[in-house]
């Protein structure tokens, strides 16, 4: 039987988590348990946790903050699935999960045992979502039709209109160099291949860790696939776009290093 842990990073983005867990809990399959990886957060993420507890089963990861630690909490949260879990489910905390994801991804891990899921990733513009839009106005969020908020920073919206986004794939047979990678804001790993890999690489502290991840999901052997029905619809948030290119190309750097591989 297919049983999933939620596994989701987090560091100081109490508000967008409480949207995150909101849609969770609202899944029409509820048979799941959700463990929050905290890379120390000050904010009030701990109290939206506690507001949650009687709606989903919960489980608190606490680190305190040392740099970027996003694959530490992620292992560490992965090591707390309960007994019975089959599949690890990477979300990020700033990516809500259309009402069927559950549904339809139980589905396709009991049709494709041992595959690697890569969900479908859409970009939200800026707009001011609450937890009662969440419960109600799901087709206005994802239509793009609640108010605009203005911003002074690059918005990541890929496409106007999520059905007609330009969203990532993963290809059905890896290894996949330069053709993409397997995004960990919305990613389903069987438990066998987070073993098998040993989850994300703790020594990275540079983003693009997915990156990694999948070369080496990839040298181990794992085979993925994609569904567009496992929709993962990220909220708008400043980035800092200058940190987050070098940070990537920095992880570029490693991996190459790590794995022996060149550029091209």
């Amino acid at each position: 039987m297919v049983d999933f842990s939620f596994v989701i990073a987090t560091y100081n983005r109490a508000r967008n988590i409480e949207l995150v867990l909101r849609a969770l809990a609202l899944q029409t399959d509820g048979h799941f348990e959700v463990i929050v990886a905290d890379d120390g957060s000050e904010d009030d993420t701990r109290y939206v946790m506690l507001s949650f507890r009687d709606m989903l089963r919960l489980k608190y990861y606490w680190h305190k903050h040392d740099g970027y630690g996003v694959c530490l909490v992620r292992n560490q949260g992965a090591r707390l699935r309960r007994p019975a879990c089959t599949h690890l489910w990477y979300i990020d905390s700033d990516v809500m999960l259309n009402r069927n994801a559950v549904a339809h991804a139980r589905e396709l891990c009991a049709a494709h045992p041992g595959k690697v899921i890569c969900g479908r990733y859409d970009w939200l513009p800026p707009m001011k979502v609450t937890v009662s839009d969440v419960e109600h106005r799901w087709e206005d969020i994802v239509n793009h039709r609640l108010p605009r908020v203005a911003v002074d920073y690059q918005t990541g919206i890929i496409g106007d209109d999520p059905r007609e986004a330009r969203v990532w794939t993963c290809p059905n047979e890896w290894p996949f160099g330069v053709t993409g990678v397997a995004l960990s804001g919305n990613l389903i790993v069987p438990v066998m291949w987070f073993l098998r890999t040993g989850g994300f690489d703790e020594a990275l502290k540079t983003a693009g860790e997915d990156c990694e991840f999948s070369y080496n999901l990839a040298d181990k052997g794992a085979g993925a696939i994609c569904c567009p029905h496992v929709i993962g619809y990220h909220l708008d948030h400043y980035r800092d776009a200058r940190w987050m290119n070098e940070s990537v190309l920095e992880t570029i750097k490693y991996q190459w290093a790590k794995w022996g591989r060149t550029e091209g």
